[in-house]
């Protein structure tokens, strides 16, 4: 770990915090964030490895990039991969402006109840008929100049950056608690943490070319994947409007048979999934089969007694729910495994664990368990400030950790580099209080927080905090600036991905 390390990682953070709003919202392009295993991250690696790395080595070999310097930049790249699109910035706006907008429709009545509820303090401005609310969504009308009112903009961006803050500073904590029980304790495999490590290992080596690069099962693997990309763009050069994408029309196989209720959506072809199919145990691989297959036969199961699971088929609060409550009994489960070390940790923090060396940690447990802690009741207090009651609030936000954390352990253990899920904290919520636990402002706040940070898990921090800190152990030494140089990635990220935005 090195200064130009870290510097070079802030302005790769920044131009991927600049970039990936342009090319995913303006331009509509493979999204470069979009999944735990980022392909703007990817390519910035590739042209450090395999283009500036090998020109060093050419000009002086004493120069060239060691391991530890490419993976702190790929650390901090990752993080700051939560905020410019699906995690943060692709909803926190749009929720922002979204209230006094759609109160001006007619056929919405948003102004008696949504515009009316939602916290002055959360929103661009309550005024249904506000011109920045409008030009928002609909741009600037031609010939007149764009004008951006920040100063609008200014208290929303203020209030919600606090919760945004305690809950990365919460995640980054809960990641470095954890760390020692997955890493060493469980030994995770860390599928999608194993690739830039290999891919890296002997890059302060005299070899131009990483290992990994000169072996003919990967030549051969690049070689047929780039010729699928061309066979599928073909039709572009044809004119046609848009490439070849192939899938299995399961639906329409399955249409007029008693399978037809399934659920099965077209079968796409993707190599990178099959890549990653190759790093995760099999037993991994056929539990997902497994439980996609049992999900289905459920739905096909209940037409054939003609008692339907409801609407929305995979989609639907059926699912939603039985995923609810997988989650929750998954985390207890994880957490009960790792009741030594997160005893460890506790004994710790508190003074009674003089006996316990966390030297190696690349967050000290004391700091990770007040971190945690203060973190935790921080986005309680910012809850029940916007009218949410507090133990309820303690509710909202302990499921809150429990999805995050469901998801890094899907990540981490499974290599599954794209998740989503179906089922929201404020919805589960609600349901099982019958809804008597959140009063109007409480659930206008809470849906605008599960549509920031929840509707899209693809970008989530916690798995990429986690692959993280399981890439530490390349670092011999300073380890443990890991973490503030990540959360320094994070920090920079803000700001840029939002004047983009």
């Amino acid at each position: 770990m090195t200064w130009r390390a870290f510097f070079i990682g802030l302005l790769s953070v920044a131009f991927i915090a600049a970039i990936t709003p342009w090319n995913d919202f303006g331009r509509g392009n493979t999204y470069l964030t979009g999944s735990h295993f980022p392909a703007g991250v990817v390519a910035i690696l590739l042209v450090l490895t395999l283009v500036v790395n090998v020109g060093l080595k050419l000009i002086r070999r004493a120069w060239a990039f060691r391991q530890s310097e490419l993976m702190l930049i790929w650390c901090m790249m990752i993080a700051a991969c939560a905020v410019p699109a699906s995690g943060l910035m692709r909803f926190w706006f749009p929720m922002c402006a979204a209230p006094a907008y759609y109160a001006a429709r007619p056929d919405l009545a948003w102004e008696d109840n949504v515009l009316k509820e939602v916290p002055a303090d959360l929103v661009l401005t309550k005024d249904p008929r506000s011109v920045a609310a409008r030009k928002f969504f609909e741009g600037t009308p031609s010939g007149e100049t764009v004008r951006i009112p920040w100063g609008r903009w200014v208290r929303p961006m203020a209030s919600w950056g606090v919760f945004t803050l305690l809950f990365y500073c919460a995640t980054f904590c809960m990641s470095g608690i954890l760390r020692r029980q997955w890493v060493e304790s469980e030994r995770l495999l860390f599928p999608l943490a194993r690739v830039p490590l290999e891919f890296t290992a002997d890059a302060g080596k005299p070899h131009l070319l990483p290992a990994l690069v000169r072996s003919k099962p990967l030549v051969v693997g690049v070689i047929a994947s780039l010729a699928f990309a061309l066979i599928r763009s073909a039709p572009l050069l044809a004119g046609a409007e848009q490439g070849w994408r192939p899938e299995v029309p399961v639906p329409a196989i399955l249409w007029g048979t008693p399978l037809e209720h399934m659920g099965i959506w077209a079968a796409h072809v993707y190599p990178i999934a099959i890549a990653f199919a190759f790093l995760v145990p099999s037993d991994i691989s056929l539990s997902i089969w497994l439980f996609f297959l049992f999900t289905r036969s459920e739905m096909q199961v209940s037409h054939w007694l003609g008692r339907p699971i409801g609407w929305g088929g995979p989609s639907g609060h059926f699912m939603a729910w039985q995923e609810a409550g997988s989650y929750i009994v998954f985390v207890l489960m994880m957490l009960w495994a790792a009741r030594r070390q997160l005893l460890t940790v506790f004994r710790k923090a508190v003074g009674l664990g003089d006996g316990v060396d966390d030297s190696d940690e690349p967050l000290g447990h004391r700091l990770a368990f007040y971190g945690f802690v203060g973190s935790f009741i921080g986005m309680a207090a910012w809850l029940a400030y916007y009218q949410m009651n507090f133990l309820v609030a303690l509710g909202f936000v302990a499921l809150m950790l429990v999805l995050i954390l469901g998801v890094a352990r899907l990540v981490t253990q499974g290599g599954v580099f794209f998740v989503l899920q179906e089922w929201k904290p404020v919805d589960l919520l609600h349901g099982i209080s019958g809804g008597r636990a959140l009063g109007a402002a409480a659930i206008v706040v809470g849906q605008m927080h599960n549509n920031i940070f929840f509707w899209d898990v693809r970008e989530l921090l916690s798995a990429h905090a986690m692959n993280a800190l399981r890439i530490a152990s390349a670092f011999k030494k300073h380890r443990r600036l890991l973490v503030p140089a990540m959360f320094a990635a994070v920090l920079l990220a803000m700001p840029i991905a939002g004047w983009s935005s």
